[in-house]
């Protein structure tokens, strides 16, 4: 594969590194996670990519692009600039995510969301719930979950191809769990099970109790 562009290679004969040739500069990755619940312009990109500068960001999607990882969308109405999006390529790495991702909640955290230097968007816990939750692991779970918390409510549609966030507000839930956003936390990255949050009366079920501790296997 020839390298484009800006990008520096690590010049290995190895596959690992010629990968990371294409995403291992910094920022990269984040970019790809930023475009895993959909296309994102240019703007909504910078404005969640803090710190990382528009002329990088900028020449971060242009290298992308040239490696086939990143292209862009189709038109949005009353939108100036075209959205970028991840194509087939792209949608390979969120395998790669997903294991960066359950690493890293078995690791003590270094940065809390109510840390006053902490940056924090409620979109980063939408792909934390994609990333970290094991269809297989859950048996018969299909249907639509709903999370209530004191930030609002979220619902999800899942099955055994994994988990998506339904931007429908009117969809029916199967089962409704109810407790605060830290409780969701504890569920999500696994460090507590369903039934010992239930005991603890930390967490309400409503509707499908079955589907809901299936749901809730996915995470553990």
């Amino acid at each position: 594969m020839a390298f484009m562009g800006k990008i520096r290679s690590y010049r290995q004969a190895c596959n690992l590194a010629q990968a990371l040739d294409v995403v291992g500069e910094r920022w990269t990755l984040l970019i790809v996670r930023e475009l895993l619940l959909g296309p994102r312009r240019f703007g909504q990109l910078a404005a969640n990519l803090v710190g990382m500068g528009t002329n990088l960001l900028a020449d971060r999607l242009k290298e992308l692009e040239a490696a086939g990882v990143v292209r862009k969308g189709s038109p949005e109405a009353g939108a100036k600039r075209l959205p970028y999006e991840l194509t087939e390529e792209g949608q390979g790495l969120e395998p790669v995510l997903r294991e960066l991702m359950r690493w890293a909640v078995r690791r003590p955290p270094t940065l809390q969301p109510e840390q006053s230097d902490a940056i924090y968007r409620d979109e980063w816990d939408l792909i934390a719930l994609r990333l970290l939750y094991r269809p297989k692991a859950t048996g018969a779970a299909e249907g639509v979950v709903e999370f209530a918390t004191e930030r609002g409510g979220l619902l999800v549609r899942v099955d055994a191809t994994g988990l998506r966030v339904l931007s429908d507000p009117g969809a029916s839930p199967d089962v409704s769990l109810k407790g605060p956003q830290a409780v969701f936390e504890a569920l999500v990255t696994g460090r507590e099970s369903l039934h010992a949050l239930q005991k603890k009366g930390r967490v309400k079920v409503a509707g499908d109790r079955a589907m809901a501790r299936a749901f809730a296997a996915g995470f553990r």
